[in-house]
């Protein structure tokens, strides 16, 4: 059966996320662009590989009680460090189709990241996909707030 027929179910949604990270904006962005410091700040990524260019391969685990699940998918990065703003292009699951879009303004104290999320998936996931990664990029914020550059992937002491 071609899947075309279902193409009503596909639908496609648009939000936005503001948070606040108590971190000067170069580590913000940092921690958002270089992938193995990304993966380690996380809630739900285990493991990461480059498979050439600016595409990465990407293993993630969401906890259910009783149901852990994990899955494995392909992503682009795209990374603006003129304009401190970074891009992922990602298809999950050959169904669902996400771009997160991160800018970063620098703001008394810290840093103000605005995060744009197009989705398109099948009609059940919508809601879901929304509040899970809602709760989960407030704590990758929360986690990202207690990083230094010595917790970064690779650091040499004397450099950033």
């Amino acid at each position: 059966m071609a899947w075309g027929f279902f193409n009503f179910l596909i639908l496609t949604k648009q939000f936005q996320f503001t948070f606040f990270a108590k971190q000067e904006a170069a580590l913000v962005f940092a921690c958002l662009s270089d992938m193995q410091w990304f993966c380690k700040v996380h809630p739900l990524m285990m493991s990461i590989e480059r498979v050439n260019g600016n595409t990465y391969k990407i293993r993630e685990r969401l906890k259910w009680p009783f149901l852990p699940f994990s899955f494995t998918y392909t992503f682009d990065l795209f990374v603006n460090e003129e304009n401190s703003e970074v891009r992922f292009e990602a298809t999950i699951q050959k169904f669902t189709r996400m771009v997160l879009s991160f800018s970063m303004v620098p703001s008394e104290g810290g840093t103000m990241v605005q995060e744009q999320v197009n989705l398109r998936s099948p009609f059940p996931i919508h809601g879901f996909m929304e509040s899970l990664m809602q709760e989960q990029h407030r704590i990758l914020f929360q986690q990202i707030e207690k990083q230094t550059y010595r917790d970064r992937p690779g650091f040499v002491d004397g450099g950033k």
